[in-house]
Protein backbone atom coordinates (compact mmCIF):
# COMPACT_ATOMS: atom_id res chain seq x y z
CA UNK A 1 0.00 0.00 0.00
CA UNK A 2 0.94 3.50 -0.50
CA UNK A 3 -0.02 5.74 2.25
CA UNK A 4 -2.31 4.19 3.30
CA UNK A 5 -3.88 3.35 -0.29
CA UNK A 6 -4.34 0.41 -2.10
CA UNK A 7 -1.87 -0.20 -5.06
CA UNK A 8 -5.24 0.54 -7.41
CA UNK A 9 -6.31 3.69 -5.34
CA UNK A 10 -2.87 4.74 -5.51
CA UNK A 11 -2.43 4.28 -8.94
CA UNK A 12 -5.72 5.93 -9.73
CA UNK A 13 -4.06 9.10 -7.13
CA UNK A 14 -1.61 9.40 -9.20
CA UNK A 15 1.14 8.50 -6.69
CA UNK A 16 4.28 7.09 -8.18
CA UNK A 17 4.57 3.42 -6.67
CA UNK A 18 8.41 2.24 -6.29
CA UNK A 19 9.06 -1.37 -5.80
CA UNK A 20 12.83 -0.22 -5.41
CA UNK A 21 14.63 1.33 -2.62
CA UNK A 22 14.20 4.63 -2.33
CA UNK A 23 14.28 7.77 0.29
CA UNK A 24 10.48 7.35 0.52
CA UNK A 25 11.40 4.20 2.49
CA UNK A 26 14.29 5.79 4.87
CA UNK A 27 11.09 8.43 5.91
CA UNK A 28 8.70 5.87 6.43
CA UNK A 29 10.96 4.16 8.73
CA UNK A 30 11.39 7.34 10.72
CA UNK A 31 7.29 7.32 10.95
CA UNK A 32 7.44 4.33 12.13
CA UNK A 33 9.62 5.33 14.94
CA UNK A 34 6.39 6.38 17.48
CA UNK A 35 8.94 6.85 20.69
CA UNK A 36 11.31 9.48 18.42
CA UNK A 37 8.28 10.75 16.68
CA UNK A 38 6.12 11.61 19.75
CA UNK A 39 9.41 12.81 21.53
CA UNK A 40 9.05 15.75 18.67
CA UNK A 41 5.48 16.47 18.53
CA UNK A 42 5.73 17.16 22.56
CA UNK A 43 8.83 19.32 21.94
CA UNK A 44 7.06 21.55 19.39
CA UNK A 45 3.70 21.91 21.24
CA UNK A 46 6.16 23.38 24.07
CA UNK A 47 8.22 25.53 21.77
CA UNK A 48 6.07 26.87 18.86
CA UNK A 49 3.70 30.04 19.78
CA UNK A 50 0.66 30.84 18.17
CA UNK A 51 1.89 33.09 15.35
CA UNK A 52 5.32 32.21 14.99
CA UNK A 53 7.56 31.58 11.72
CA UNK A 54 8.79 27.96 11.63
CA UNK A 55 11.47 26.32 9.79
CA UNK A 56 11.38 22.39 9.18
CA UNK A 57 14.72 21.68 7.83
CA UNK A 58 14.81 18.10 6.22
CA UNK A 59 11.61 18.35 6.17
CA UNK A 60 10.74 14.79 4.90
CA UNK A 61 7.12 13.57 5.24
CA UNK A 62 6.55 17.31 6.69
CA UNK A 63 5.14 15.75 9.55
CA UNK A 64 6.84 18.14 11.72
CA UNK A 65 6.20 20.99 9.86
CA UNK A 66 2.56 19.31 10.30
CA UNK A 67 2.49 19.24 13.72
CA UNK A 68 4.18 23.01 13.79
CA UNK A 69 0.96 24.18 11.68
CA UNK A 70 -1.37 22.14 14.28
CA UNK A 71 0.32 23.77 17.28
CA UNK A 72 0.01 27.43 15.84
CA UNK A 73 2.21 28.81 13.58
CA UNK A 74 1.48 31.44 11.41
CA UNK A 75 3.69 29.69 8.82
CA UNK A 76 6.15 27.25 8.20
CA UNK A 77 8.61 26.52 5.47
CA UNK A 78 9.22 22.87 4.87
CA UNK A 79 12.03 22.40 3.21
CA UNK A 80 14.14 19.12 2.05
CA UNK A 81 16.80 18.60 -1.15
CA UNK A 82 15.64 15.64 -2.28
CA UNK A 83 12.89 17.02 -5.02
CA UNK A 84 10.75 13.48 -4.40
CA UNK A 85 10.72 14.19 -0.82
CA UNK A 86 9.74 17.52 -1.50
CA UNK A 87 7.16 16.07 -3.76
CA UNK A 88 6.00 13.64 -1.18
CA UNK A 89 5.84 16.35 1.76
CA UNK A 90 3.65 18.64 -0.22
CA UNK A 91 1.18 15.68 -1.09
CA UNK A 92 0.66 14.89 2.71
CA UNK A 93 0.21 18.84 3.62
CA UNK A 94 -2.44 18.55 0.63
CA UNK A 95 -3.62 15.44 1.95
CA UNK A 96 -4.19 16.69 5.43
CA UNK A 97 -5.39 20.63 4.71
CA UNK A 98 -2.65 22.29 5.75
CA UNK A 99 -1.34 24.14 2.54
CA UNK A 100 -2.87 27.22 3.41
CA UNK A 101 0.01 27.36 6.46
CA UNK A 102 2.71 25.31 4.95
CA UNK A 103 5.03 26.06 1.92
CA UNK A 104 6.96 22.94 0.72
CA UNK A 105 10.35 24.34 -0.94
CA UNK A 106 12.84 21.63 -2.71
CA UNK A 107 16.77 23.05 -2.50
CA UNK A 108 19.76 23.25 -0.32
CA UNK A 109 19.14 25.37 2.75
CA UNK A 110 23.30 26.14 2.24
CA UNK A 111 21.62 28.50 -0.68
CA UNK A 112 17.56 29.13 0.07
CA UNK A 113 16.18 32.89 1.49
CA UNK A 114 13.20 33.29 3.72
CA UNK A 115 11.87 36.53 3.53
CA UNK A 116 11.33 36.74 7.68
CA UNK A 117 12.96 36.07 10.47
CA UNK A 118 12.40 32.47 11.75
CA UNK A 119 11.14 32.56 15.53
CA UNK A 120 11.44 28.61 15.21
CA UNK A 121 14.10 26.14 13.58
CA UNK A 122 12.89 22.15 13.54
CA UNK A 123 15.54 20.28 12.25
CA UNK A 124 15.49 15.99 12.56
CA UNK A 125 18.87 15.32 10.24
CA UNK A 126 20.56 13.05 12.82
CA UNK A 127 23.15 11.11 11.15
CA UNK A 128 26.43 10.85 11.67
CA UNK A 129 27.60 12.84 14.35
CA UNK A 130 25.55 16.25 12.80
CA UNK A 131 28.34 16.12 10.08
CA UNK A 132 26.80 14.02 7.45
CA UNK A 133 23.77 16.05 6.61
CA UNK A 134 25.24 19.61 7.31
CA UNK A 135 23.62 20.81 10.09
CA UNK A 136 26.61 22.96 11.81
CA UNK A 137 26.78 24.81 8.27
CA UNK A 138 23.04 25.04 7.52
CA UNK A 139 22.98 26.86 11.64
CA UNK A 140 25.99 28.65 11.02
CA UNK A 141 24.84 29.95 7.82
CA UNK A 142 20.80 31.03 9.05
CA UNK A 143 22.42 32.75 12.06
CA UNK A 144 25.39 34.46 9.43
CA UNK A 145 22.24 35.90 7.47
CA UNK A 146 20.22 37.09 10.63
CA UNK A 147 17.65 34.25 9.72
CA UNK A 148 17.89 33.33 12.88
CA UNK A 149 19.40 34.86 16.27
CA UNK A 150 19.99 33.45 19.40
CA UNK A 151 16.67 34.06 20.64
CA UNK A 152 15.38 31.41 17.87
CA UNK A 153 13.92 28.45 19.40
CA UNK A 154 15.26 25.39 18.33
CA UNK A 155 13.40 21.75 17.98
CA UNK A 156 15.61 19.64 19.06
CA UNK A 157 17.55 21.87 21.66
CA UNK A 158 20.61 19.85 22.11
CA UNK A 159 21.82 16.69 20.33
CA UNK A 160 23.76 14.08 22.15
CA UNK A 161 26.07 11.89 20.18
CA UNK A 162 28.29 8.89 21.04
CA UNK A 163 30.47 7.29 18.77
CA UNK A 164 32.42 3.43 19.25
CA UNK A 165 35.11 2.48 17.26
CA UNK A 166 34.42 -0.74 15.70
CA UNK A 167 35.82 -3.08 12.69
CA UNK A 168 33.99 -3.46 9.73
CA UNK A 169 34.26 -6.32 7.63
CA UNK A 170 33.71 -5.12 3.99
CA UNK A 171 32.90 -8.50 2.57
CA UNK A 172 29.54 -9.43 1.23
CA UNK A 173 28.49 -12.67 0.12
CA UNK A 174 32.26 -12.90 -1.16
CA UNK A 175 32.77 -9.62 -2.78
CA UNK A 176 34.59 -6.31 -1.04
CA UNK A 177 33.10 -3.38 -1.19
CA UNK A 178 33.64 -0.52 0.91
Amino acid sequence: EAQGYSWKEAKERNYKIMDVFSNLMVIGECLLDTRRTRALKRAIEETVLPGDIVLDVGTGSGILAMFSAQAGAKRVYAVDIAEDIAKFAKQNILNNGLQDKIEVMHGDMKNLHFPHKIDVVTMELLDTGLVAEQQGIVMNRLHKEGIITSKTRLVPYRYQCAFELVEYDFDFYGFTMP
